[in-house]
């Protein structure tokens, strides 16, 4: 399993001032020129809450989420509980302009050999309703290769900025 380091990000002031601001409010200050770093780090830390990990490696970052808490069973359509989570994958994928996603699923191979496939394009289906570019996302499927584990059931979403 990937190890890596908690960063702790100072955001606290903003996170307050985000708290008393009206919908209006924080829409205009969003237009404006805001740090695009400071509000990826904001959103780095609210997936992180949601139990998304963010993994940063150079210029590549790789979300990974559970599939348990995003489909409903064994199938690849998206859980009630998913669309929290996937509106604030889909906000951290628009802080970056014009970059190619891999929205990856991951199964093993005790269960349907297509359900990777399908579970990846339900999540990048909806990534395009939230307004990413659809001929920037590409979904594909993969058998983990090893059964019984809930880590080997999980949406991944790689890209490089």
């Amino acid at each position: 399993m990937v190890k890596h380091l908690n960063i702790i990000f100072l955001v606290a002031a903003l996170m307050l001032m985000s708290s008393c601001m009206s919908n209006a409010h924080r829409a205009h200050m969003a237009s404006q020129s805001v740090d695009p770093a400071m509000r990826t780090s904001v959103l780095t830390m609210k997936l992180r809450q949601q139990g998304v990990q963010v993994i940063r490696v150079g210029e590549i970052i790789t979300i990974v989420m559970p599939s348990d808490p995003l489909f409903k069973g064994n199938s690849a359509n998206l859980d009630h509980g998913a669309f929290h989570r996937l509106n604030l994958v889909a906000d951290f994928l628009r802080s970056y302009s014009k970059v190619f996603v891999e929205v990856a699923g991951y199964t093993d191979y005790l269960e349907n050999p297509y359900l990777a496939s399908r579970q990846a394009a339900s999540v990048a289906k909806y990534l395009w309703s939230k307004g990413i570019d659809s001929r920037m996302l590409y979904a594909v499927g993969y058998d983990s290769g090893v059964s019984g584990s809930a880590e080997n059931r999980r949406i991944e979403i790689h890209f490089q900025y």
